[in-house]
């Protein structure tokens, strides 16, 4: 009997001893220190760097909700295609040149599509990242209020940046922005001007000259005035065309005046 009785209390104080031991591990390893929040991927660099242009479908135009960054074309060579295609047909830009995209893609927008040129303002649609590929695709429409063209036309372009084998792996935003640069500058004229404003109310016509003032009319000339009357009349308009001694003949505004012993003797 007393046998069984220190076996059990050996083994009830293994057990206390395991349990101490437990509890002593949590109290002094205290709380899991705090995971620091992981940092933005290269794809929201981007996307926060470039703002996206929200676009949506009014029957078979593309109407602009909330316009984003605007880019100037540097290079013209992207090939745009009209709204109503759905096919991506992405140009290459590859160590600082175009490269168009394939000749089935070319073909199959046809006469839909066109190259956009040198100096164009686009918008940025979409920016997507393939690692595998090491390729940034900026997906584009273009910016008929800032081309201040007539006719919208909002052609739509791919371009896909091509870089070297692992270095998108290890770039950040302002890696990518200083190759996208070469091709697309952030627009800083004042930006876009936004989609579908109000034309400005057009400037009000200078108003007409008011008419010259007629001349003033000077009073009949008389028999009998003196010359100095005249002059006072005239404005001293009168000029000597004869001094004949005693006869003299003056001319105002076409009339043939002959003063004789400095009056007016005659009117023509």
């Amino acid at each position: 009997m007393v046998e069984e009785e220190v076996v059990i209390m050996r083994s009830y104080g293994r057990k206390v001893v395991v349990f101490v031991a437990l509890v002593a591990g949590i109290f002094l390893s205290g709380p899991a220190p705090a995971q620091n929040p992981p940092a933005p991927s290269l794809l929201d660099q981007l996307r926060t760097q470039y703002k996206i242009t929200r676009t949506g479908m009014e029957g078979t135009t593309i109407k602009i909700l909330d316009p984003g960054t605007v880019l100037v074309i540097q290079k013209g060579g992207i090939l745009g295609a009209n709204p109503t295609n759905m096919l991506p047909c992405p140009t290459t830009f590859d160590n600082g040149n175009l490269k168009s995209p394939n000749a089935v893609c070319k073909a199959m927008i046809g006469e839909n599509g066109r190259f956009l040129d040198n100096g164009e303002k686009v918008y940025v649609t979409k920016i997507d990242i393939d690692l595998k590929k090491e390729k940034v695709s900026f997906g584009l429409i273009e910016c008929d209020s800032c081309n201040g063209v007539q006719d919208a036309s909002s052609y739509k372009a791919t371009v896909a940046f091509q870089f070297p084998k692992g270095y998108l792996e290890g770039a950040d935003a302002g890696q990518v922005a200083d190759t996208v640069g070469l091709l697309l500058t952030v627009d800083s004229g004042g930006n876009a001007q936004q989609p579908n404003a109000a034309p400005a109310a057009a400037a009000a016509p200078d108003p007409a000259p008011a008419p010259a003032a007629p001349p003033p009319v000077a009073a009949p000339i008389q028999k009998g005035q003196t010359i100095d009357a005249v002059q006072a009349n005239t404005n001293n308009g009168l000029a000597l065309v004869a001094d004949l001694g005693d006869k003299k003949i003056y001319q105002y505004n076409g009339l043939k005046i002959t003063f004789v012993k400095g009056k007016v003797a005659d009117v023509q």
